[in-house]
Formats: structure tokens, sequence, C-alpha cells
């Protein structure tokens, strides 16, 4: 979550490469609780929303990823995952 590049931090440069609605759904972010907070108050600062989960365990990110990817088919049975590290 640090600025290192410029004004916004890169978990906020990664959401906003994917911010064109035309092309992407809402953004899934999985996190885990320490960081929940600071995730929302990041995506205010950029003016966007995004469906914050809780990763399932704190482990590698196979099981955050796969927890997302099964949030995005419960949305949509045809949804395309792209997991994005920020």
């Amino acid at each position: 979550f640090l600025s290192l590049f410029g004004a916004r931090s890169t978990f906020q440069e990664t959401l906003l490469r994917v911010s064109d609605a035309g092309l992407f759904e809402r953004p899934i972010v999985i996190t885990n609780e320490a960081y929940r907070f600071m995730v929302l108050e990041q995506l205010a600062e950029i003016g966007r929303e995004a469906d914050v989960l809780r990763e399932p365990m704190r482990r590698d990110s196979g099981p955050a990823i796969a927890a997302g990817a099964a949030f995005a088919q419960s949305r949509d049975s045809e949804a395309i995952v792209l997991a994005l590290a920020a």
C-alpha cells in the first residue's frame, strides 16, 4: 500500500488498470483482516469500489485466488478471472 512511483500506491495503480467498465466487472479484492480498512480507504481515495473479501486462511496466494474465483463465478457463471498482485 506504499506510494513507490508517484502519488498513488501500487494497489491503487493496479485497480486503475482494471477500471474500464467496458472490459472489466467490479474488482474483487482479497485481503486479510488487518488490511481491510486500509483497502477501503485506498479505494475511496481513487473513487473506486470493489468487493472486498477476507482471505480464507493466511497461506500462499492459492486459497485467496480460489476464493476470489468462486466469488466471481457466483456473480457470473462464465466469469474470466484475472489475478493481479499489487
